[in-house]
């Protein structure tokens, strides 16, 4: 979806609603995040309020963050989220995919959400962002925005070896999507533009595709074909999700780049028992023609650094558990594995992509599902932290 601008990962996950949303951190830092205070009073005025009104109420949730991702170094950030008023929907829980025929609604639309926020790290990385996302007529209309502005240092890595950049850009990114008829199809189309600049510290060699290290402006359109059937977005219990998105950038549309981006994502999810969940994710991507080096696939685990491992084919499996606790509570754990693969014979091949951990959940607004969460992955360069907003996947 916005994956193909891989520098962009940590602010479009902050600033996006309705997408997972990760900040990461060395597990080894010190750091406590409190979201929110007195929830449970919350709560309960908002169910009285919703009650008498027939609508639910507004949130604003402060998102703070930490980051220790090895490309950009150490650093803060802060969103505040906005989930906008709505009219309250009974929408029944789906016991197991198989439960009602393909043709059937279910599952809760996505929140309606306002977001901005920034972010700064030791390296003088640094970003701010706004986006929105809303669900019109009753889910048959999906829509996102976002506008981002950022000055980064990061490293791209060939081989072990990583390499120091820095790229200043703006973007921005659309995306709309449309429901066939009442079924759990959705066709939808987005469109893409980075402008900006990339300048590396010292010579570097060949870089695959093109280096774009002079100005560069980068604008591409999508179009998706989705078939969601989840019970609900934000986390999951039931139902899966196929995505087949295809980005074509080019010079005909004011790029300085010409490629064609594609990405399978397959979701499971399965009701296995009244307190047990199990998830599966295969994530593939594969890019053709002569992209820059940030647009190509790679693997996206958690507990392995954004861009570590790139290739013209590249993608993960992964598989997560998750107990319920209590109504609020409930606990994760995961097991993932990556690929990472060149036409070109020359570039070496990467072995042993893997990541695993454990996490915990909190239901922070009930009548919103809004789920917040802390992970703890470890792969084998090293171990890191998440906390979530939303499901991961």
């Amino acid at each position: 979806m916005i994956a193909q601008y891989r520098i962009l990962l940590l602010l479009i996950l902050l600033a996006v609603p309705g997408l997972p949303m990760t900040s990461s951190a060395q597990a080894a830092d010190d750091t406590e995040t409190s979201p929110a205070a007195d929830i449970d009073e919350d709560e309960a005025a908002a169910t009285e309020e919703s009650a008498d009104t027939g609508r639910i109420r507004g949130r604003i949730l402060p998102a703070p963050f930490v980051i220790t991702e090895p490309a950009i170094g150490k650093g803060l950030g802060l969103g505040f989220i906005y989930f906008h008023g709505q009219e309250k929907r009974e929408r029944p829980r789906i016991q197991s995919a198989s439960a009602v025929g393909n043709t059937a609604r279910r599952g809760k639309p996505p929140p309606t959400a306002t977001a901005a926020g920034g972010f700064y790290t030791d390296n003088e990385t640094a970003g701010v962002a706004i986006a929105h996302s809303r669900s019109l007529a009753d889910d048959k209309y999906r829509i996102v925005g976002l506008g981002a502005a950022m000055e980064i240092n990061a490293k791209y890595y060939e081989g072990s070896a990583g390499l120091d950049f820095r790229l200043d850009a703006d973007a921005l990114y659309t995306r709309g999507q449309w429901r066939v008829k009442d079924s759990n199809i959705l066709l939808g189309i987005s469109a893409a533009w980075l402008d900006g600049g990339i300048g590396f510290d010292l010579p570097i060699g060949r870089l695959p595709g093109n280096g774009a290290i002079d100005d560069f402006t980068d604008v591409g359109v999508a179009v998706s074909a989705i078939h969601d059937s989840r019970d609900e977005s934000m986390m999951p219990g039931s139902g899966h999700l196929y995505d087949l998105t295809i980005w074509r950038h080019d010079d005909a549309l004011g790029s300085d780049f010409n490629y064609t981006k594609s990405n399978l994502k397959l979701l499971w999810f399965n009701e296995l028992h009244q307190k047990f969940h199990l998830g599966f994710r295969i994530d593939v991507s594969t890019i053709e023609g002569d992209p820059p080096f940030f647009a190509i696939p790679y693997v996206s685990l958690r507990g392995i650094p954004a861009l570590r491992y790139q290739g013209d084919t590249a993608g993960a499996v992964e598989v997560e558990a998750r107990y319920d606790i209590s109504p609020r509570w409930a606990s994760v754990a995961f097991l993932g594995a990556g690929f990472a693969n060149w036409d070109d014979s020359a570039v070496e091949e990467t072995e042993d992509i893997y990541s695993k951990g454990l996490g915990l959940r909190y239901q922070l607004f009930t009548e919103q599902n809004v789920w917040v969460g802390l992970d703890v992955a470890r792969a084998k360069e090293e171990s890191n932290w998440y906390i979530q907003i939303g499901h991961p996947w």
